[in-house]
């Protein structure tokens, strides 16, 4: 490791937790319940976005006509999420990386999980205690976690040059880009390698270990 970042944001689902099957298989059994066509593992990396609503949309759901309701859809999944996460792993490397991390890193997670279930689900995977702050959003409905990151680093210690975003979407790309800051993106999560590297972030590794000479 070099001293080049002193500060690193870590996404949680997809970067942390492996919980992209999860995702996929509570999408298909809502699809399903409400007649439309279930999608395969490879389309689901290719239209998984934020807002969540959207990714709904591209999915299937109609919301449009106002054959679906996707306040009904969210509750839905926030419910069966909440009973189911606790199958889902952590990535194999998260334990050790963020030991070795802790040593000389302020460590922080943003997520567009609502706040008090991202704490209690960091405690379940006894890695809370590795992060100095935790940030997540104020409702199930996963818009964005944008407006959560300005309003964080507007009261805290912050300085983009130093600051490095991890995580395995676009979305944590836009948010750093917004803060000038530098993101890296771990292609082992809710969205494909080609898109990641179509996006030019700093880099896209296929693990969080790979991060380890970089930072």
């Amino acid at each position: 490791m070099n001293n080049e970042f002193d500060t690193l944001v870590f996404d949680y689902n997809g970067t942390l937790v492996d919980d992209v099957d999860l995702c996929l298989n509570l999408l298909n059994k809502m699809l399903k319940a409400n007649n439309h066509k279930e999608v395969t593992k490879k389309d689901y990396l290719n239209i998984f976005t934020f807002p969540i609503k959207e990714y709904y949309r591209q999915a299937g759901f109609d919301f449009d006509s106002g054959k679906d309701d996707f306040a009904k859809l969210a509750y839905e999944f926030d419910k069966d999420y909440r009973a189911m996460f606790i199958n889902c792993p952590l990535f194999d490397d998260v334990i050790s990386c963020l030991s070795k991390f802790k040593q000389t890193k302020r460590l922080l997670v943003l997520s567009a999980t609502k706040e008090q279930q991202l704490d209690e689900q960091l405690r379940f995977f006894k890695i809370r205690d590795y992060f100095d702050d935790i940030i997540g959003i104020k409702d199930i409905y996963a818009n964005s976690k944008l407006q959560e990151a300005i309003d964080y680093f507007s009261t805290h210690e912050f300085n983009p040059k130093r600051t490095l975003f991890i995580g395995d979407t676009i979305h944590d790309l836009e948010v750093a880009s917004t803060l000038n800051a530098r993101c890296a993106l771990v292609a082992r999560g809710h969205q494909s390698k080609k898109r990641l590297e179509q996006a030019n972030p700093f880099v896209v590794t296929e693990s969080i270990e790979e991060l380890i000479p970089l930072i």
